[in-house]
């Protein structure tokens, strides 16, 4: 015989963990981003476009990904989140970003920057964009 509580307790974990499962989902916000960036170090100042750049926002793990390396998040409140990377080992320099992203009005913001090891700047890019939400694909 199959005892009532060991049956209620097996839905319950059942239930809680589908819970869990959905509540990690929403943790992560995939945005699909348009706009421009400009090398900030390049004299002529030339605004290149930006389509369909994407971002993805984890807010559980605390990071943002879609530069070229992911960012910790600095801070996040209702308005906006605040992230930024510093001086990460990368392609035999130090990489750093940092960015906001408006969660009102899906306006993003990052200035990127690779430096060699003797300090000088090799790229140094700002990025203006719009973000929207997307789907994952798959």
């Amino acid at each position: 015989m199959c005892d009532g509580r060991f049956v209620a307790g097996t839905i319950l974990a059942v239930v809680l963990s589908i819970g869990q499962q959905a509540a990690a989902q929403t943790m992560v916000v995939y945005l699909s981003c348009d706009g421009t960036t400009r090398i900030v170090a390049d004299k002529t100042g030339v605004l290149e476009p930006v389509k369909n750049m994407g971002l993805v926002v984890n807010l559980a793990e605390r990071t943002v990904s879609g530069f070229a390396l992911p960012a910790h998040i600095d801070s996040a409140d209702a308005a906006s989140i605040k992230f930024s990377n510093q001086n990460s080992p990368y392609l035999g320099g130090t990489y750093s970003v940092t960015g906001s992203i408006d969660r009102v009005t899906g306006v993003a913001w990052a200035t990127t920057m690779l430096t060699a090891h003797d300090q000088k700047v090799t790229t140094n890019d700002r990025y203006d964009l719009v973000c929207t939400v997307t789907n994952r694909l798959f």
